[in-house]
């Protein structure tokens, strides 16, 4: 409750300045704080009024020329930071500001954007800057929650990302998940055996665990009695590009930090049996454990291990492989993932069983990214029927 100069009560959102003027300040509904100024009261309590009743009503006439750009900062502020994982919110706006805010589309009136544009938009990605499909859908995710909530606001009428075809490549086959062989394996592994992560290599290759998953690993987790390991948990780095990011990941700007979030799908949270190799690959691990903290693979000083670290001493590893005639393509942690379901499939495991071990969310996923794999091992087992 505001008071004019004598100390009168004057009601909620007023109140009188110094300098005699009287001011109304609200808040819309999309976060944005407004100011109303006037010499006589009721005039400033009128508009009050007029603006109150507008928000009530999500009446905005003044805002119907704002653009995408700033649409999409008062959507995520207001909106999308509220129903979405903060790693996930922050990467959307990483993808939003890298490739549409300073693009003709970002600084378009938002009630101007048509379907065409949101199709010429995506297709020049593919074209200019061949983007594979899957990142499309990415960069148009973010886009299609934004303009169904204008749409909900009243803002536009239609949601011009609805009927979008997304574009794809021509011309060029598939990318397929690529995955050591046993020979690099073996060889991967006899040069990193000296090296700090040679049992988190050894780990991932026997459990197919996403490398955040790995990472994020407590001996809470591990069931060595019962040969059970528990994932329910990912270790994710928030990048401070934007100031709201950085005040609430409470980073600086520039910097990284780590933090944990659930697992990429529901489907990602599960239980997996530990093998006989594993189960002394975490022995080893448990005979070693620093008491000063609960984590399974750590820093010398006790903190969480970073994925970009690890990826950078694999590719020092494959330098030094392929310095000595041996040849290895330098490849990141994920592959190890690869790798994992390629041995599965080589030793008979089935598909159902091995989408489980994976966390995938569908058998559609696990089968596609391993097609290549089944085929290979059942040209390998046809020569096995004979007459």
């Amino acid at each position: 409750m505001g008071k004019d100069l004598k100390g009168k009560e004057l009601g909620k959102h007023l109140l009188q300045r110094k300098d005699g003027r009287y001011e109304a300040k609200y808040t819309d509904n999309f976060g944005k704080r407004h100011s109303i100024y006037g010499d006589r009261l009721s005039d400033v309590r009128k508009q009050l009024n007029e603006a109150l009743y507008q928000k009530e009503h999500s009446i905005y006439a003044e805002d119907f020329n704002m653009t995408l750009n700033e649409w999409f900062d008062i959507y995520t502020k207001v909106y999308y930071v509220k129903k979405v994982k903060f790693t996930t919110y922050s990467s959307s706006i990483a993808i939003y500001d890298c490739h549409i805010r300073n693009s003709c589309l970002g600084q378009m009136p938002l009630k101007e954007i048509k379907n065409i544009h949101i199709q010429s938009f995506l297709n020049d990605l593919t074209e200019n800057q061949s983007l594979k499909r899957g990142t499309i859908i990415d960069y148009l995710s973010p886009l299609k929650v934004a303009f169904r909530q204008a749409v909900k606001c009243g803002y536009i009428q239609i949601n011009p990302t609805d009927n979008i075809i997304i574009p794809q490549r021509i011309s060029r086959m598939p990318a397929k998940k690529e995955a050591l062989t046993k020979k690099e394996q073996d060889l991967f592994l006899s040069y990193a055996e000296k090296t700090v992560y040679f049992h988190l290599f050894q780990f991932l290759l026997l459990t197919g665990l996403r490398s955040g998953e790995a990472l994020a690993l407590t001996w809470d987790d591990i069931d060595m009695e019962n040969r059970l390991i528990k994932i329910d948990k990912n270790l994710s780095v928030v990048t401070g590009e934007r100031k709201e990011i950085c005040r609430n990941a409470n980073i600086k700007v520039g910097h990284t930090m780590h933090t944990l979030t659930t697992p990429k799908t529901a489907q990602s949270i599960r239980t997996i049996p530990i093998s006989d190799s594993c189960y002394q690959v975490l022995s080893l691990l448990f005979e070693s454990k620093n008491k000063e903290t609960n984590l399974v693979f750590h820093t010398k000083s006790n903190n969480y291990i970073s994925v970009a670290n690890v990826n950078v001493s694999i590719k020092k590893i494959c330098e030094h492989v392929n310095k000595n005639s041996d040849r290895i393509k330098p490849f990141s942690s994920h592959t190890f993932r690869h790798t994992f379901a390629t041995r599965c499939f080589e030793n008979g495991l089935s598909a159902k069983i091995v989408q489980e071990l994976l966390g995938h969310s569908n058998m559609a996923t696990t089968m596609n990214v391993y097609t290549h794999v089944t085929r290979d091992f059942a040209f390998n087992e046809i020569n096995k029927v004979t007459l």
